[in-house]
């Protein structure tokens, strides 16, 4: 039984990180599968100058995964993770919400004029500036 408490209260999370060299994810992953985590999505290390030096480091490698895991494993995996010494800086958040994206509504486009109204017998009017100027007289009255 706590076996199925346990799976509910799993939660989504990322962890990304900038290192010196690019076999950060490897070790993140090891340091994942370690405490059985189940890893969701990863991404390829890519090369990054950065804003300011960290650590003494102008550039690295910046790379992310997502992972599902227990609220209470975050603090241990968090000790885990900044033992490595080739891990600059990292940072563990729980990813917003998905957006369900709604099925995309044909809108007419605004360019396009209304069709003029038709007459009794189906005909199309079309008002002259005369005819409106007499109409306007008429409502002015």
């Amino acid at each position: 039984m706590t076996e199925t408490r346990d799976i509910s209260e799993l939660k989504k999370y990322e962890i990304s990180c900038i290192s010196s060299d690019d076999t950060a994810l490897t070790l993140l992953r090891g340091i994942l599968e370690k405490r059985k985590i189940a890893i969701t999505e990863e991404s390829k290390m890519v090369a990054v100058r950065l804003a300011y030096p960290v650590k003494k480091q102008t550039s690295g490698f910046f790379g992310f995964m997502h992972f599902t895991t227990l609220p209470r494993e975050i603090e241990k995996l968090e000790k885990d993770v900044a033992g490595v010494s080739s891990i600059i800086r990292f940072l563990i958040v729980t990813p917003p919400p998905e957006v369900v994206r709604k099925e995309e509504r044909e809108r007419e486009p605004l360019s396009q004029k209304p069709a003029p109204s038709e007459g009794p017998k189906g005909e199309v009017s079309v008002l002259t500036n005369e005819v409106l100027e007499q109409k306007l007289e008429e409502i002015l009255k």
